[in-house]
């Protein structure tokens, strides 16, 4: 291997190695840890996905993303400008505005989400949790909220199904 690569890889053969990087209490049992976590594949509960099938809903969401992308554009293009005159009173205002317009970007991202993306294991696990929470290591409540997340998919697919029989009535 090139050596610039070694020198970017560090090798592990125990639980010592590993320790320089991953905390004891982090580290999976099996590779010597503490941490009792034993994978247990979460089977996909049916319909998680419906949301994937509502293309008015992600479409209307993909047409205020884009607008947030405009405003985005619009201050970081201000932003640049202000930073250009060194005037340090519009610098701060100007990026608070960005900061707030890219709040906004990944707020939305996370309405969308479920409209482009199915639902996976580190859903069902609670590893992603509302508005793009990320928790490596779920606690009691992050699976709650998993749960949550379920229900309202149950929800969802069965007030679809019932507006079909209501329309085939």
């Amino acid at each position: 291997m090139d050596p610039v690569i070694v020198s970017k890889v560090d090798f592990t053969y125990t639980a010592a190695d590993l320790e320089k990087h991953i905390a004891p209490e982090h580290l999976v049992k099996e590779l010597g840890g503490k941490d009792q976590y034993e994978y247990k594949f979460i089977e996909p509960v049916e319909g998680e996905n419906e949301k994937m099938a509502d293309t008015v809903t992600r479409d209307a969401v993909l047409s205020e993303r884009e607008k947030i992308g405009e405003d985005l554009l619009k201050a970081t293009a201000e932003w640049i400008k202000v930073a250009k005159e060194d005037d340090g009173d519009k610098i701060a205002a100007v990026k608070e505005r960005r900061n707030d317009t890219i709040e906004q970007m990944r707020s939305n991202y996370w309405e969308l989400d479920p409209y482009v993306r199915g639902r996976g294991h580190l859903d069902r696990e609670g590893v992603i949790g509302v508005g793009g929470k990320i928790s490596f290591y779920p606690t009691a409540e992050s699976k709650i909220q998993a749960m949550e997340t379920k229900a309202v998919a149950v929800k969802y697919i069965a007030s679809a199904q019932a507006r079909v029989v209501d329309a085939q009535v």
